[in-house]
């Protein structure tokens, strides 16, 4: 039985975490001009006593950090201020970032900042574009507005900030690099926002965009419905709905010997990931859905996955003590009696244990249990 202590945390929509840069200046000069900057912009955030929000997700990711306190550098932070992002939380129901994946922050982080040149504020006009150090660009709309993959577009508040080592226009709205919003987007509300978006489900995320690299243009099964599309489909309803048994980034790595994305080719995770999704056959009594909720997980229940193969049930806390969760696990390959007829070793080859049940807080196609363990489909005879 492979059993592992895990730590859950919501992983929600994020439309992720952001970066806000003020600069001050200080040393008033002799001419009674604009009086010259002494700190750079990393130093200007520390300093800051409205950034601290901002400190605290940049400190996370040294080489972004480095580049913010580079002497030698001519930088352009467009920055929304801490109330953009305590705005942006209560829209996300949120008290931190610390529930979003690391890469997807970063990326949001680095996609307001111009790491080659200073830009004026009277040089941001439409049809304007600048490459951030994400590597993708931000585009000016009319008006002057920043131009945003998943949010409102910004304006610039308090312009031409200067550092050291670069300038600072202050914006109110968070941005967001086109291609993670369109992912943000796609994902919003249903089961595949916690488990693509989230931190503690990074490795299940990348086996999934590896599974799907075969359903588009030039792969393997080009064509095919993707696993993307499948955990985003708000039109599932009903007996349509699906249950997610997600295991995280522990789980995985707790494995004998570790699982990381590059263990399995495309198809492989296709089937393992299809393995952890039912499609319906749960009771509607009481949330008038088809999705597994936990009261469905009873001993020797039996569950047909996308996979087309069965998940079977054990729950019995008197012969098998919960471990991490709530004592309910999970036979993936059919090699446990539940019946306990045959006692023997049977039970020591469950493969998983919910943790913690409707992870995904209310998604609007179906729920996600996190698990402890891998549901690995059969092996071919």
């Amino acid at each position: 039985m492979k059993k592992s202590i895990l730590k859950y945390f919501k992983a929600f929509t994020l439309v992720g975490i952001m970066a806000s840069f003020i600069a001050f200046t200080s040393c008033g000069s002799d001419d009674g001009g604009e009086p010259a900057a002494t700190e750079s912009v990393w130093e200007l955030i520390e300093n800051t006593d409205n950034l601290s929000l901002l400190e605290g997700e940049l400190s996370v990711f040294t080489s972004l950090v480095a580049t913010l306190d580079d002497p030698d550098a001519d930088l352009t932070v467009f920055a929304p201020t801490d109330a953009a992002l305590t705005v942006l939380l209560g829209t996300l129901g949120l008290e931190d970032f610390t529930t979003v994946n690391p890469d997807i922050a970063e990326a949001v982080l680095a996609y307001h900042v111009v790491a080659t040149a200073r830009i004026a504020s009277g040089d941001v006009v439409e049809g304007e574009t600048f490459t951030t150090a994400q590597g993708e660009v931000i585009t000016v709309g009319a008006g002057g507005v920043l131009e945003s993959g998943a949010t409102s577009a910004a304006s610039i508040s308090n312009a031409d900030i200067q550092a050291t080592n670069g300038v600072v226009h202050l914006i109110d709205v968070v941005l967001v690099p086109p291609t993670i919003g369109a992912q943000i987007v796609a994902t919003l509300g249903t089961v595949a926002q916690p488990v693509l978006l989230g931190a503690d489900f990074t490795t299940l995320a990348a086996a999934i965009t590896k599974a799907d690299s075969d359903n588009v243009e030039g792969g393997d099964d080009e064509g095919e419905e993707t696993l993307l599309s499948i955990l985003s489909d708000r039109t599932l309803t009903g007996e349509n709905q699906i249950t997610v048994f997600a295991p995280t980034n522990a789980t995985f790595a707790a494995a004998d010997p570790a699982i990381t994305v590059d263990t399995y080719d495309a198809a492989t995770w296709e089937s393992i990931i299809k393995h952890h999704i039912v499609q319906g056959q749960g009771d509607d009594t009481d949330d008038n859905t088809l999705t597994l909720d936990p009261e469905d997980l009873v001993t020797c229940a039996e569950f047909t996955t996308l996979l087309g193969l069965q998940l079977e049930i054990f729950n019995n806390t008197e012969v098998v003590e919960a471990d991490n969760g709530l004592g309910i696990y999970i036979d993936s390959n059919g090699d446990v009696d539940c019946t306990l007829s045959d006692m023997g070793a049977s039970l020591t080859n469950l493969d998983a244990e919910v943790v913690l049940p409707d992870a995904d807080g209310g998604s609007a196609n179906g729920r996600v249990h996190v698990i402890a363990g891998v549901l690995a489909p059969p092996t071919p005879q």
